[in-house]
């Protein structure tokens, strides 16, 4: 599994966004108005074996000039179908390769219903 940081274009993100039915928070122009506002934002293209299994975007500030955070806002968009241990191993990954300075939180708040226990 691959993640592929800053390097998919709009259009390309607009087409997975609508295909998944992604929340607004996960939209690119949602990203270009937090950058507008002086923000910083990530997209991250979640691949593996040449197929694209999610997309992410990410929000992201410092703490105290300390601490950075990332937020993922109601994502990641997964493609349809895609197992709960495929999602396991991209939040994973996503934590890992983030590109944000350390000391670093990375969080999530999916827009899905948590698994059964």
């Amino acid at each position: 599994m691959d993640i592929i940081w800053n390097e998919t274009n709009r259009a390309d993100w607009d087409a997975l966004h609508a295909e998944a039915h992604g929340a607004w928070q996960q939209d690119w122009a949602y990203g270009a108005a937090v950058q507008g506002l002086g923000g910083t934002v990530a997209r991250a293209r979640i691949v593996d074996a040449g197929a694209t299994l999610g997309i992410a975007q990410f929000t992201s500030r410092r703490f105290g000039g300390v601490i950075g955070a990332g937020l993922c806002t109601r994502g990641p968009v997964w493609a349809p179908g895609l197992s709960a241990g495929a999602k396991h191993a991209a939040y994973r990954a996503l934590k890992q390769t983030a590109p944000f300075a350390r000391p670093r939180f990375i969080l999530f708040t999916p827009d899905e219903a948590a698994p059964a226990p």
